[in-house]
């Protein structure tokens, strides 16, 4: 499980490309609960259906998260607690707290059908600190790789840099990945 101290932005990460690449691959399948994280929800029944629906009611409303995905989006690191913000909570949606209730993991969540992928995205690294996860609900059939193509072809590798702690996994709404990339590296998809 990842230190509290990786959790204070992205100046605490490593600097060079491979170790970042495998510190995030390394942090997306631990937090993934059909990875090698949890594999259920680490809440009492009540708390996991309420965490649920405040996941839901917190997203766009003329795209709702489903279910699937709002389940999936409380999946996280091994031997974590997840934590939701609820409506209107400044930063990540969810932050996975660990032994004594420390920060060991953030996530964002957003519902989008289109607009302004690059601007949302940039919103959503500041919510997550610069170091986590960026959960989205899109379409089905969208093409992610062209929606992080623009991003990173709107960016400068200076500007990029910032950005090295966060991965972005979309999903449709049946709760299907068909997206993921590391937004401060150029072209690195999954």
């Amino acid at each position: 499980m990842q230190s509290t101290a990786a959790l204070d932005g992205p100046s605490s990460l490593p600097t060079d490309p491979l170790e970042v690449f495998k510190r995030n691959v390394t942090l997306a399948a631990e937090s993934c609960g059909t990875c090698r994280g949890q594999k259920s929800i680490n809440l009492p029944p009540a708390e996991r259906t309420a965490a649920i629906r405040r996941l839901i009611d917190d997203s766009n409303e003329n795209f709702r998260l489903s279910e699937v995905n709002a389940d999936a989006a409380l999946r996280g690191p091994q031997d974590t607690r997840p934590q939701v913000a609820g409506p209107g909570g400044e930063g990540a949606d969810v932050t996975f707290l660990g032994a004594g209730g420390t920060a060991a993991f953030r996530r964002e969540v957003k519902c989008l059908k289109g607009g302004n992928f690059s601007g949302e995205m940039s919103r959503a690294a500041r919510q997550v600190k610069y170091d986590g996860e960026v959960f989205v609900q899109m379409p089905a059939g969208t093409d992610v790789g062209r929606l992080l193509q623009r991003f990173w072809g709107g960016r400068t590798d200076a500007d990029l840099a910032k950005y090295r702690g966060v991965w972005v996994t979309v999903h449709d709404p049946d709760g299907k990945r068909i997206g993921a990339g590391m937004l401060g590296l150029r072209g690195m998809t999954m």
